[in-house]
């Protein structure tokens, strides 16, 4: 095939090449006879099978080659193989591949030998071993070759020593072009003797250095692939890095489209809405969780178009139905064009927030009214300032108007009573020196002058060193509680000595009938000593000869009766009889109920004894009993006075104790927890908030002691109520347990113990405050871990001033970054010292007041490095007004994105690479996704196709731009087995053009994956083979029918020959002469193949020139038509011809040669008796010219081949030069031609009817 490329030089070196075998075979003729006939024979025979062989080796060769280009991405395999396989065909000693280097130096990159002496491979050449008139020509494709270095005229004496050297004789050099530049030379060398070299071998090596190219640029262009696809999953590895790290933030971090449908959902989001990613991902966000905006949704959305943020609080709905209130942050991000692609959205749970809020709120209104109503006041005192700040309630004690006084520690020590005053202000500095708990009693003077007594309580608020910095205190009024006491204890005094010198027996006892209090005349009378070891003793067990009808009458009076006798024998357990008068009466607790009943007594039994005497001394006795009656009713009056007054009493008590039962519930409702106990640490009292943290009721406290309620705890809190009896202290400490109530969870309380004292200072109880701070405590622990976390990122954190701009806070991060020691203080730093001044401009001007006016400001800065180093940094401001109206401080996340800066410096400049390797290549390159919808298409694919990119873009590939007849299978199969087991990666098919054309296109394919290594597309390059395939078949059909040809005359010739030879024929005979003809017909048949070629050859490169001159239509038809009517009437065709004269300048001879084959053809092709015929005619439109055609009524063209059969070796069927003859090349002789005489040829045919081929001659205008 590759023959016919030869150049007109090549053909007649081959042609002096045949004359010399042919004299010298004419010369061996004269010397050996006949036997020269036959060696003749032989050698022909030989060379034409050598001459077979030779075009199968080169074209197994390329195959392979080719193949194994499109097998194999690893150039340094196609190299070693490729040098092999044409050293073996050509046998040549050495053949290398050179490779040029930057420097115009150059190094063999592979090698094949055959002796390993001779190698070479891996050698640097320097510049000067290819000359640069020798680079030229190849740059410009062009080969050389070199027959002996001694011969050659071009190569210097330095040249050709250094080729010794290299032991290079003669050697061959085509070019590989690599993207029209050269990139290296395939080399042949002879390297012990001369060689000259075959033009078939040049263009074998042409052809393979074509094929080394195109593996260089597919290798290359793979290598960029997979770098690019490295540099990919880098950025999808930091990504997903980046996502893990959203995955782990408590917030709801949501990514929506522009269209609000969610395309990421983070872990955090599962936790608060309970939708998973997979549920979630696609799901209107609005409308899954039923979201309720302060404003529209059309206003919020529009707000985030236009602004780019929006934040506020929304109301959602959980999965479970829960409402959630979130605080919600949403940003817009756009694409590289500026268009709205994605809004993130953060959301934070303040359901809880607003829960303690409302509480709170709640809690500090009860606590309001409590002390508003139980007349408490508050005040808070600052210990560093001495500012002194209290309630109204205060004022109002303090006999002040509460809007006139203005409230100072001064003030306070004023108000306090003199004699007072020294002592409270010890205890107030005791209390600030040890940090305990305040707890006084002193007496205020009024303006006016009167006194009323103050009970003051305070506890300390802390800074983080421990100091105490404030002072929070209640007071209280107790002045009715005094007045109360005093009263109290003088009533007792007052009981004592009635009971002491009452003239009767009077016994009080309670419901039970236990022994409480009795005169000293009722002891004398039961002769009891004292009464110290009857407390908690039965009347009973004291007199046990009370009889049954007396405690009947007890009963009945505990029940409210009173019962009274004015004598009655009483038969004491020594037998011995009193008369007495006796009288019941009850007695009543603070809440009206019968708590007991007093028994009066007198002995009457000296009255009776004596009754005889006083009989006689009647008048005087009683006179006596009326006095005496007189004194026991005043002693009566004065007992029911004391009782009266013991009532008051037992009133206030009751008063106060409502008091304590008010505060107690009212602590309860504020979640404190207070209680009472004894010394023995039984419960007294107690409220419902301590009894619910116990996990007991109130009553299941009440007199039980604290190893029965709380076995659990008594070991940890038995030491500290110890610690409180022994020292007479309180104690305010942090404890944590796991308590009854909340069994396997720890809990932390703040508690406080203190002694309870008598009126004579001594300790008769325990007190205890309670107060629950485990939410708290986890907000401290939640607050500590987040100080090590923003301690640990390398993210930069700081707080600063707004007003002075000083840092007040700042991450080990920034210090590292500044140079700052880990602890030292940062009190002096200032925002302008991190920023360069660029930066510091753009945060005072921009970043800050953005942060006050909308609360938050994104950009990118720099900071200053220790050394003075500018390093960029991606940074968010935020501005915190901590509940006021004004800014207060702002604070700043900082990222550090040199790394990210270069490598988008590096992934920008990759793209544009890769970008204009795209634009430039003349490869076609898709990107298909997994549903094979075309995601790319390269410049060189559009210009191919003639398609535009919104018409491709998009589009499914298999259904839009694929035959009909192999969508299905390239869909179903080949695609899905690319994807699946990574088949097919090397595959031709034909693709529609816009036009509707078929090209054949050679890919290789390539799965692209995600960093999962899951398929997430292909990329397929594409090399248009159509012409190639096309001119391939047309080559081998020439070359069946070139064979078919040669074969044809030389079997008759040989034949002939042999006749001949062997004598079976005589030569001078009549069948002698029509062999020796036949043999004529055959070399002349050869000739005119040749020469079919020849002009073909000659026509197509212009060295043949037109002889034009005047002629006329009649002598050219009637010369065509002399020449080929011979052959007409062997086929039984009639020709019939219709012109008129016309004069016209042209080449007659060619004009002729074009009749003759076109009627030749139509002979061919036409049954026999059919009627073929010729017209001429003039036409004018669209110049003057006369218009010639030739009709036939053969078997016609089918359409797609109307075009080719104008093309070399183009046969409607390759068949048909074997059954008919010819060698496919008469119509393009004929084209060519018409085409040198300015004409046009064409064919107009119907299947089954015939054909009719019309061509143009220009008339001249002369």
């Amino acid at each position: 095939m590759n023959d016919l490329k030869k150049t007109k030089a090549q053909l007649l070196a081959e042609l002096k090449e045949l004359r010399t075998q042919v004299a010298t075979l004419k010369s061996s003729s004269s010397k050996g006879g006949d036997h020269s006939l036959e060696t003749l024979h032989q050698t022909f025979q030989a060379e034409t099978e050598h001459q077979g062989q030779w075009q199968q080796q080169r074209q197994q060769l390329i195959y392979r080659t080719a193949l194994l280009i499109r097998q194999s991405l690893k150039l340094e395999e196609i190299f070693d193989t490729t040098v092999t396989e044409i050293r073996n065909i050509i046998k040549s000693d050495r053949l290398i591949i050179y490779q040029f280097l930057p420097d115009r130096c150059g190094i063999v990159v592979a090698e094949s030998v055959s002796e390993p002496v001779w190698s070479i491979k891996g050698q640097i050449m320097p510049e000067e071993t290819f000359p640069y008139d020798w680079v030229a020509p190849y740059q410009q494709g062009r080969t050389r070759a070199m027959n002996d270095i001694y011969t050659d005229p071009h190569l210097s004496q330095c040249h050709v020593e250094f080729l010794e050297f290299l032991r290079v004789r003669a050697n061959l050099i085509a070019p590989i072009l690599h993207q029209n530049s050269l990139w290296g030379l395939l080399i042949a060398h002879q390297c012990s003797t001369p060689r000259q070299w075959t033009a078939s071998e040049v263009d074998l090596m042409k052809e393979l250095a074509i094929q080394v190219a195109i593996a260089i640029q597919q290798a290359l262009l793979v290598r960029q692939q997979q770098e690019e696809l490295i540099r990919r999953r880098e950025i999808e590895t930091e990504l997903r890095q980046q996502t893990q790290l959203l995955d782990l933030s408590d917030e709801a971090i949501i990514a929506l489209n522009i269209n609000r449908k969610i395309i990421y959902w983070n872990r955090g989001a599962e936790r608060l809405y309970g939708w998973t990613k997979e549920e979630a991902l696609g799901q209107k966000i609005e409308s899954m969780l039923q979201t309720q905006f302060p404003i529209s949704l059309e206003a919020a959305h529009q707000t985030i178009i236009e602004q780019e943020y929006w934040e506020g609080e929304l109301l959602h709905i959980r999965r479970d139905g829960q409402p959630l209130i979130v605080e919600s942050r949403q940003v817009l991000q756009r694409d590289s064009k500026g268009n709205p692609e994605i809004i993130l959205e953060t959301n934070r749970d303040l359901t809880r927030r607003k829960q303690l809020e409302e509480n709170l709120k709640i809690n500090e209104e009860r606590l309001r009214l409590t002390l508003e109503l139980t007349g408490i006041g508050s005040w808070d005192f600052n210990l560093k300032t001495e500012a002194f700040i209290s309630s109204d309630n205060v004022f109002r004690m303090s006999g002040l108007d509460p809007k006139t006084a203005a409230p100072s520690y001064a003030l306070w020590l004023e108000q306090i009573h003199s004699d007072d005053r020294e002592r409270v202000e010890q205890k107030l500095q005791e209390a600030i020196q040890n940090q305990t708990p305040l707890e006084v009693k002193y007496r205020v003077v009024h303006p006016k002058g009167h006194i009323c007594w103050i009970l003051s309580k305070a506890s300390f608020i802390c800074d983080q060193t421990g100091q105490a910095t404030r002072m929070l205190g209640i007071w209280m009024d107790i002045t009715a509680q005094k007045e109360t006491e005093f009263a109290l204890k003088q009533g007792k005094e007052t009981l004592k000595l009635f009971f002491k010198y009452v003239p009767a027996g009077v016994v009080v006892v309670d419901r039970n009938m236990c022994y409480l209090m009795a005169s000293q005349r009722w002891l004398d009378d039961y002769k009891i000593s004292s009464d110290d070891t009857l407390q908690g003793h039965s009347l009973y067990q004291i007199v046990p000869e009370i009889p049954p009808k007396w405690r009947q009458i007890h009963q009945l009076c505990v029940k409210g009766a009173t019962e009274k006798c004015d004598e009655e024998l009483f038969i004491r357990s020594d037998g011995t009889e009193q008369w007495l008068r006796w009288e019941i009466v009850p007695w009543y607790d603070n809440l009206g109920k019968e708590a007991g009943i007093i028994i009066f007594t007198e002995n009457i039994s000296e009255r009776k004894q004596a009754e005889i005497a006083l009989q006689e001394l009647n008048s005087q006795l009683e006179q006596r009993i009326i006095e005496r009656t007189e004194q026991l009713q005043r002693a009566k009056k004065n007992i029911e006075q004391e009782l009266l007054e013991r009532k008051k009493l037992e009133r206030e008590l009751r008063k106060r104790e409502q008091l304590l039962d008010g505060f107690f519930n009212a602590a309860s409702d504020a979640k404190v927890g207070m209680c009472i106990n004894d010394l023995n640490f039984r419960f007294l009292k107690i409220n419902q908030a301590l009894a619910d943290i116990n996990g007991y009721s109130i009553e299941d406290h009440l007199g039980r002691n604290l190893d029965d309620v709380l076995p659990e705890l008594a070991p940890t809190l038995k030491p500290l109520w110890e610690n409180v009896i022994d020292s007479n202290q309180p104690i305010n400490l942090e404890i944590s347990a796991v308590v009854p109530s909340s069994r396997g969870v720890m809990r932390y309380w703040s508690v406080a113990y203190f002694p309870i004292l008598a009126e004579n200072e001594n300790l008769i109880g325990i007190g205890a405050v309670v107060i629950e701070i485990t939410e708290s405590k986890r907000l401290e622990l939640e607050q500590a871990k987040l100080i090590e976390i923003l301690e640990a990122t390398p993210d930069i954190i700081a707080t600063a001033s707004s007003a002075t701009q000083k840092v007040g806070y700042c991450n080990q991060a920034l210090r590292k970054l500044l140079g700052v020691a880990p602890n030292s203080p940062v009190t002096d730093l200032t925002i302008a010292d991190v920023y360069p001044q660029w930066a510091y401009s753009m945060i005072q001007n921009e970043g800050i007041p953005t942060a006050i006016r909308e609360g938050i400001w994104r950009g990118e800065t720099a900071f200053l490095g220790i050394d003075g180093e500018e390093i960029p940094f991606s940074q968010v401001i935020i501005a915190h007004t901590f509940g006021t109206e004004a800014v207060q401080s702002v604070s700043t996340i900082a990222r550090d994105i040199s790394e990210q800066k270069q490598k988008e410096a590096i992934l920008r400049e990759s793209d544009r690479r890769w970008q204009s390797l795209l634009n430039n290549i003349k490869l076609i390159v898709v990107g298909l996704d997994l549903q094979g919808n075309v995601e790319y298409v390269n410049p060189f694919f559009l210009s191919l196709t003639e398609y535009t990119e919104p018409e491709i873009l998009g589009k499914n590939w298999f259904n839009q731009f694929l035959p009909a007849d192999i969508q299905t299978s390239l869909t179903t199969t080949i695609f899905r087995e690319l994807l699946e087991q990574e088949k097919y990666i090397y595959y031709q098919n034909p693709i529609l053009t816009s036009s509707g054309e078929e090209r054949l296109i050679a890919w290789t394919n390539t799965v692209l994956r995600d960093a999962n290594e899951q398929p997430i597309g292909t990329v397929s390059i594409g090399q248009d083979i159509t012409e190639s395939e096309k001119l391939a078949r047309m080559k081998d059909e020439f070359i069946s029918v070139v064979s078919h040809e040669l074969r044809t005359p030389l079997t008759s010739l040989q034949a002939a020959l042999s006749l001949l030879y062997e004598k079976i024929i005589d030569p001078t005979s009549d069948e002698g002469q029509e062999t020796i003809e036949i043999a004529t017909e055959g070399v002349n048949r050869l000739v005119r193949l040749v020469n079919d070629i020849l002009d073909l050859e000659r026509l197509s490169s212009g060295k043949i020139r037109l002889e034009k001159q005047f002629c006329q239509t009649d002598g050219v038809i009637l010369a065509a038509l002399d020449q080929i009517k011979e052959i007409a009437k062997e086929a039984q065709i009639i020709i019939k011809s219709e012109y008129e004269n016309f004069f016209f300048w042209c080449d007659s001879d060619r004009l002729v040669q074009i009749l003759i084959n076109l009627l030749n053809n139509a002979i061919k092709f036409s049954p026999q008796n059919s009627i073929i015929e010729l017209k001429v005619q003039q036409q004018n439109s669209p110049m003057p010219s006369l218009l010639f055609s030739i009709s036939d009524q053969g078997r016609g063209i089918p359409s797609d081949k109307l075009e080719s059969i104008f093309d070399r070796f183009g046969q409607v069927d390759a068949s048909d030069s074997r059954a008919k003859g010819g060698t496919g090349l008469g119509l393009a002789i004929c084209r060519s031609i018409v085409t040198q005489h300015g004409g046009e040829i064409w064919v107009n045919s119907k299947l089954g009817q015939g054909s009719t081929f019309y061509f143009t001659i220009p008339l001249n205008k002369h």
